[in-house]
């Protein structure tokens, strides 16, 4: 916000004191579970700037590339891929200062897996269904 100069001084006044100053003070989450929850959020909404800023701060609470590449693939299968895709661009660039070339090793493809057979489709007959150890006495 510091790039809106005084134009943007009341806004980011405001995020000063209720999101850093109330929001990410309250108690029952600590910073790093903060961080992955704010990470979530802004690869969600496609918001590559906060993304960047929320990225870097979760690094800095002592979140992971590993923790911070598992909340990105969930965000791909709840959210959708082109968002995930966006995201991971944006995280190998915070980590590139750190080592660019650890973070896309660890993200390298894996090697295919083989195909799970496709299991028959369970026999919904008129078999009762069991409650637990004592039904049917």
């Amino acid at each position: 916000m510091e790039a809106f100069g005084a134009f943007g001084a009341p806004l980011q006044d405001i995020i000063n004191g209720y999101v850093y100053g109330d929001v990410w003070s309250r108690r029952g989450l600590g910073l790093r579970e903060r961080s992955l929850v704010m990470v979530a959020m802004t690869a969600a909404l496609n918001r590559p700037n906060e993304l960047r800023v929320h990225v870097q701060g979760a690094v800095k609470n002592r979140c992971t590339p590993a923790e911070i590449r598992e909340v990105l693939l969930l965000v791909a299968m709840y959210c959708g891929v082109p968002a995930a895709i966006d995201a991971h661009r944006v995280a190998l660039e915070v980590f590139a200062p750190a080592g660019a070339k650890a973070a896309k090793k660890r993200a390298a493809p894996r090697k295919p897996r083989k195909p799970v057979p496709a299991r028959p489709p369970r026999d919904r007959g008129t078999r009762a269904r069991s409650r637990g150890p004592r039904a049917g006495r």
